[in-house]
C-alpha cells in the first residue's frame, strides 16, 4: 500500500481517469501492487497473517512507475519497480511472500495457478480493468502513460481478505477485511 503522499496522488488521478473514462473497477480496491493475489484458504486469518508476518522485512524502496501495459486486450497497468535494485527487492519479496502463504493455499483454489507469479510475476497498479470497452484501451493506457503518477512509495504490506458473492465478477461487489497492516521503511 502506498504511504499517505503518493495514496492521494495516485486516487486523484485514478478520479481523473475515471471521470474521463468511466472506468470504475480498477477502483473497487485501494492502490497498492500486489504481491501475492487472491487465495483461498481453510488456514484460520490469525495464522495466515503470522505465516505472512515472519517474512516481512522493515523496508522498501521508492518505486518508479512505468511503463503501461496492457495485459489480455483489458486490463490497463502501471508497472512499478523498473529494472534493478527496486525491482530485485519487490521481487525478493514477492517470493518471500509467496513461499510463506503456500502452505496455506487450498487445493482447490482457483486464483493462485492463475497468477502471474515467480519469475513471471510482473509488479504493477491496476488503473483499469474489466470494465473497459476493447475499443478504448490504446486511449486509457495513452492518458496514464502521460499523466500517471511516476513514483510510488511504499507505507505498508496489508493483509487483506477479499469477499465477493459471485466469483466471476468479483468486482462488482467486492468487499475487503483488513486482516494485518505491517508499516514499512522508506529507503532511496
Amino acid at each position: 500500500m502506498p504511504d499517505p503522499l503518493s495514496r492521494q496522488r495516485f486516487d486523484s488521478f485514478a478520479a481523473d481517469l475515471d471521470g474521463r473514462f468511466g472506468v470504475r473497477a480498477a477502483r473497487c480496491l485501494p492502490i497498492h501492487v500486489t504481491l501475492k493475489g487472491f487465495f483461498q484458504t481453510d488456514m484460520a486469518e490469525a495464522d495466515v497473517g503470522a505465516l505472512v508476518a515472519r517474512k516481512l522485512g522493515d523496508a522498501l524502496p521508492t518505486l518508479r512507475t512505468g511503463p503501461v501495459r496492457v495485459y489480455d486486450g483489458t486490463s490497463v497497468c502501471l508497472r512499478v519497480g523498473g529494472d534493478g535494485e527496486p525491482r530485485a527487492a519487490l521481487q525478493t519479496l514477492h517470493e518471500s511472500i509467496l513461499d510463506a502463504v503456500r502452505p496455506a493455499i487450498a487445493p482447490e483454489c482457483p486464483f493462485t495457478a492463475a497468477e502471474w507469479s515467480g519469475p513471471r510475476y510482473d509488479p504493477h497498479i491496476t488503473l483499469a480493468n474489466f470494465d473497459v470497452e476493447p475499443t478504448r484501451v490504446d486511449a486509457i493506457a495513452s492518458f496514464a502513460e502521460e499523466r500517471a503518477p511516476r513514483v510510488f512509495v511504499p507505507g505498508s504490506v496489508a493483509l487483506l481478505r477479499v469477499e465477493s458473492a459471485d466469483w466471476s465478477r468479483w468486482w462488482q461487489d467486492v468487499t475487503l477485511v483488513t486482516l494485518a497492516t505491517h508499516r514499512l521503511r522508506v529507503t532511496t
